[in-house]
């Protein structure tokens, strides 16, 4: 799927998701100053699903700079692309945590969408990764098995046991 991990284009795995849990969760659990900044940044109370949907969106237009499952402290330019679409999707409480748009041959030293060992080019397909809610998510696979899309959109649904 996405490829041979010891590719150069994937650069030093070290650098990835141990060693930044390692900088930024407090294993001895006395990281009660980062409560603090993560509560103001955020928000001191959450009381509906809207104020979850805000934070997300918040996060897109750049007014928050960090949710806990990204190692960025903001969006990535690439997103540009994209952006309307995830805006829609986070206001109808479809919270998007991971996504990239299409590319089609940038080269791969290109500023916004180049990646991997230069002199080459990026193929990538759109894909976005989402928390939704069972009952969206049943009028979304309704919808995505009808004859308009299901030749041109693949998905895959896991629940929090590993179910789909």
């Amino acid at each position: 799927m996405w490829g041979d991990s010891r590719s150069p284009a994937f650069g030093d795995i070290t650098e990835h998701f141990h060693s930044f849990c390692q900088k930024y969760i407090d294993v001895d659990g006395n990281d009660k100053k980062k409560f603090k900044t993560l509560r103001k940044m955020w928000g001191e109370k959450i009381e509906s699903i809207n104020d979850v949907s805000n934070i997300f969106i918040d996060f897109l237009n750049g007014k928050i700079k960090k949710l806990p499952w990204c190692e960025e402290f903001t969006t990535q330019n690439e997103i540009s692309k994209i952006i309307d679409l995830l805006l829609k999707l986070n206001k109808k409480n479809i919270f998007s945590i991971n996504s990239q748009p299409p590319v089609n041959g940038a080269k791969s030293t290109d500023p916004i969408h180049g990646w991997g060992p230069k002199k080459g080019y990026v193929y990538q397909k759109c894909y976005i990764e989402f928390f939704i809610n069972p009952e969206k998510l049943k009028l979304l696979i309704e919808l995505l098995d009808t004859e308009e899309y299901v030749d041109t959109i693949v998905y895959q649904a896991v629940n929090l046991q590993g179910g789909n």
